[in-house]
């Protein structure tokens, strides 16, 4: 029996589960997350993408294209120096605890949602609070033999990069 090492399957995005990590692109350049609006009685999978220029999360809506999903199961390193305690909400690739659940702020138009990293709801909030948020931060999955694979790779927007995994 055959193994991918880190654990990925492509299917269509339709198929994938809310807040999984996905890879997309012809060439498999884009990373993200998938999600579902809030406000989406019918459940339709999209994508939060990272542009590594724009340093800042963008929602796109796709119809239904062929993604590599590392699922939901999802570990996020933040870097602890790049830690502080109050930050406005800015759709620069911040990861931000809001009500003690990771969150990104994601670019909707000329808009900003938050995107809930659990459950991959996107939303819309009446008020945007000042929340603690990390700069730098790395997202990943377990390998096989348990250990961390990195997938994702985001720092502050000076030095901001996505390091494409090789397998």
């Amino acid at each position: 029996m055959i193994h991918f090492d880190p654990p990925k399957s492509i299917k269509s995005l339709a198929d994938v589960e809310p807040g999984s990590l996905v890879r997309l692109g012809e060439q498999g350049q884009h990373l993200g997350f998938c999600m579902v609006s809030s406000g989406d009685p019918n459940l339709r999978r999209s994508v939060v993408t990272y542009d590594q220029q724009a340093h800042r999360f963008y929602y796109q809506h796709l119809d239904s294209p062929t993604v590599v999903d590392y699922g939901n199961t999802i570990i996020v390193r933040p870097d602890a120096g790049s830690f502080s305690p109050e930050l406005a909400a800015q759709a620069d690739g911040t990861l931000y605890t809001l009500e003690g659940v990771a969150h990104l702020v994601v670019a909707v138009g000329n808009a900003i949602r938050f995107l809930n990293l659990s459950t991959g709801q996107l939303q819309s909030r009446q008020s945007w609070p000042m929340m603690g948020g990390y700069r730098s931060w790395i997202a990943g999955v377990r390998g096989l033999d348990g250990r961390f694979i990195e997938v994702l790779s985001i720092t502050a927007a000076e030095q901001d990069s996505i390091e494409p995994d090789e397998v």
